[in-house]
């Protein structure tokens, strides 16, 4: 019985080893890692698409677009903004007249976005709060940021 306990016991903390530092790896975003390309979110009945491009080492151009879908034909409601951000370390803030929004991309491929209060950043029911995936490592061009 004292064999198979501490048998049992060894597994136990191989385990526990292992799976912490499995998490540990590819846990966080590189330091100045390049975060261009396009993130998508899918919540509910809202759609989000979040655009990056690097201009320089932090300093990053984005376009975030935001639809609620409603139950009825024609019930779409959108918000969208545009600007500069900096990103120092996968973290940054955009303020604008109504509300700020708060990026965190230092998980790898995904952004998450803040809006405070969301119920500013577009028509009814519009929230940009979630995680975006990273679906391409692609800069947008210059002229996705047309708005």
């Amino acid at each position: 019985m004292d064999l198979c306990y501490r048998l049992v016991l060894m597994a136990l903390v191989v385990l526990v080893f292992s799976c912490s530092h499995a998490g540990a790896r590819g846990s966080t975003a590189k330091a100045g890692a390049n975060l261009s390309g396009t993130y998508k979110l899918k919540r509910g009945a809202c759609d989000g698409i979040l655009l990056l491009k690097r201009l320089s080492s932090d300093k990053y151009k984005f376009l975030l677009n935001v639809s609620w879908t409603g139950a009825n034909p024609g019930q779409v409601n959108v918000g969208e903004d545009s600007g500069e951000v900096s990103l120092a370390g996968g973290k940054g803030s955009y303020k604008s007249e109504d509300y700020v929004l708060t990026f965190d991309c230092t998980r790898p491929e995904l952004c998450s976005v803040n809006c405070a209060p969301p119920e500013k950043f577009g028509g009814l029911n519009v929230n940009p709060n979630g995680s975006y995936r990273r679906t391409s490592k692609t800069p947008p061009p210059d002229s996705e940021f047309d708005t």
